[in-house]
């Protein structure tokens, strides 16, 4: 016999039941509309796809989102089209181990990209099953970790292409002992690996490793020679442990865009001594100059002679910089630079310039602040004398008096063509240029105008005029101050605003 109120207790929780799911599905047809009639559910699932990239994009931006996936519960139509898309998770952050799980499983089969920006704890199991589908690799992590997680997926990287390895300041360096034949763009701070079976690469930075793991001169030109592609060269703090050169044929690196390096000269010296760049790669380098460090040349190779003409030359209180041809004065556009060296320790400028080119081929000189305080009266002397060809002098904030001194004297009877008629210095200079960056250049006027138009008579009147003077934000010059100057130069130039450019 049945119990009338356990059988009303079983319909009423069956009609509940029945209750909620028509509630859900009454919902799930009044969001249809919402699902696939609003505009953003008329744009195809690829256009949809591109934007869900850029979303995924702003997870690794220096301002963290605070919803991570929002765009995955907005609808069904989204949710389906992110989870199906398996690129949008190919970017593994292993600082969020919450996400690392979940993105290595939405990526399926496609390539990753492993980063981490800071040091963390990590958990190189979860990374292993998948190490065949690695293709990049940046990140930061300490001695230890770095260690144990190439031992576990260090012999299944076959699709590894980019490799960056950095263990955080103060740490020893790691020495890695796995290969990675593949890797095309290879970065390493603080760490160590194979170098002789490091090759066929077209990307290569090696920063801050101690002597001991450094690679010697023979096994960086190795390195050369196996990568004939090399685009891009950094190697910061080189101390290499042995300065043997085995390399008897030339390495030619024709394709190097940009290479950079600093250490000892010794190091540099002996490591550029096989290496031939061509003619617009930019060098550059960080270490005190001295006669012997280019004992042939410049690398670069000339495309008709042996012999590399740097028309402009820009010199510093610690540095050289060698511009290309037609490069506007002061410019600093990075791709403008053909060569540069430079070094906290005091140098010979001259004498370091004089062994780097042919002076007589510069065209136009830029002295930076307060480099005349930097050369000595004989070594400028001797500068000028040596500028045959200048056409162009630009001059930033200095003391004058030495320079407008150089610029009125005679060469050597034996340099001239003609005694009655005797060359000054710079016989060619047709054009100057003051000016100080960002400011005025105070008491301009007061110190240095006096001195200017005194030159600038004294080459007039021996038959070797400047045609046009540029001053630029230099206090107290005025069309009133220059009359006398206007007289003996046919065009003076004069801008007091900041942010006028020069001419030249």
């Amino acid at each position: 016999m049945t119990n009338p109120g356990v059988d009303c207790d079983r319909a009423g929780t069956s009609l509940h039941m029945e209750e909620v799911r028509l509630t859900a599905a009454l919902q799930s047809v009044n969001n249809k509309p919402n699902n696939t009639l609003l505009p953003i559910a008329k744009l195809p699932a690829e256009i949809l796809e591109e934007i869900f990239k850029i979303c995924v994009s702003w997870l690794y931006g220096p301002k963290k989102t605070r919803h991570h996936l929002a765009w995955t519960q907005v609808c069904c139509s989204w949710r389906f089209i992110s989870l199906n898309s398996s690129r949008l998770w190919q970017r593994i952050d292993l600082c969020d181990s919450r996400l690392t799980e979940a993105f290595l499983a939405r990526s399926k089969q496609a390539p990753l990209f492993v980063v981490a920006a800071s040091p963390v704890k990590l958990t190189a199991d979860s990374l292993a099953p998948h190490a065949h589908r690695l293709h990049s690799i940046n990140i930061c992590l300490f001695p230890d970790d770095i260690t144990r997680l190439f031992s576990i997926i260090g012999a299944h990287l076959s699709t590894l292409t980019d490799l960056s390895l950095k263990v955080p300041l103060m740490s020893s360096t790691v020495h890695l002992d796995v290969s990675f034949p593949l890797v095309r763009r290879l970065s390493l701070d603080r760490v160590a690996v194979k170098w002789e079976e490091c090759g066929n690469l077209v990307e290569l930075n090696i920063r801050n490793l101690a002597p001991a793991f450094c690679p010697s001169i023979s096994q960086v030109h190795g390195m050369f020679r196996r990568s004939p592609n090399l685009e891009h060269v950094r190697l910061e703090g080189l101390v290499t442990p042995c300065l043997e050169i085995t390399s008897k044929m030339p390495i030619l690196l024709f394709d190097i865009e940009e290479m950079v390096i600093s250490g000892p000269q010794a190091s540099i010296s002996a490591l550029l001594s096989a290496v031939k760049l061509a003619p617009h790669s930019r060098l550059r380098l960080h270490t005190p100059c001295s006669n012997d460090i280019f004992p042939r040349g410049l690398p670069h190779v000339a495309k008709v002679d042996d012999v590399i003409h740097i028309p402009t030359v820009r010199l510093s209180t610690n540095g050289i910089r060698l511009l290309q041809n037609g490069t506007k004065a002061w410019s600093d556009e990075p791709r403008r630079t053909l060569f540069s060296i430079s070094s906290a320790q005091k140098f010979n400028i001259y004498n370091s310039l004089r062994s780097l080119i042919d002076i007589s081929f510069v065209t136009k000189l830029e002295l930076t602040a307060g480099v005349l305080y930097a050369i000595p009266v004989e070594d400028l002397n001797n500068l000028f004398a040596d500028l045959y060809n200048l056409e162009t002098l630009c001059t930033a904030f200095n003391d004058l008096e030495d320079l407008c001194t150089v610029l009125q004297l005679s060469l050597p009877t034996s340099s001239c063509s003609s005694v009655s008629t005797p060359h000054l210095y710079a016989p060619r200079l047709r054009n100057l240029s003051f000016s100080k960056s960002a400011d005025l250049w105070w008491h301009f006027k007061d110190r240095w105008l006096s001195a200017i138009t005194a030159c600038a008579k004294y080459r007039h009147l021996h038959s070797h005029p400047i045609q046009t003077i540029e001053f630029l934000r230099c206090q107290g010059i005025s069309n009133v101050s220059t009359q006398e100057l206007c007289g003996i130069v046919p065009q003076v130039i004069i801008a007091e605003h900041i942010g006028t450019s020069t001419r030249f």
